[in-house]
């Protein structure tokens, strides 16, 4: 694993983007913890933001996949509106140790 920022380069409720092995995923954080998942909209298989770091809706409560408006609880990465309603973002395993943030 590498390091992929400090736990305070992500702001609360936010998502942040970031190449990995295996593909580019996005890291979103909570006042729960943090998770990660493949950038990666399980309806089309594409990148999920339109700019770098994009990832949430208008107010901070799904991670949205751009193309199609489609939302996911950051929590479960689940689908909860659009086409892919039911389908999953798929988790990537992070670590956080001494509040940085290492994928």
């Amino acid at each position: 694993m590498r390091k992929l920022c400090n736990l305070d380069d992500i702001a609360l409720n936010q998502a942040r983007g970031f190449a990995a092995k295996g593909g580019p995923i996005l890291v979103h954080r909570d006042a729960q913890g943090v998770r990660a998942y493949r950038d990666s909209c399980p309806h089309l298989g594409i990148d999920m933001a339109w700019n770098p770091d994009s990832f949430m809706d208008s107010d901070n409560q799904h991670i949205q996949c751009a193309t199609h408006g489609a939302l996911f609880e950051p929590k479960t990465g689940e689908c909860v509106f659009g086409p892919c309603v039911g389908k999953f973002l798929e988790p990537v395993t992070i670590e956080l140790k001494d509040n940085e943030i290492w994928g």
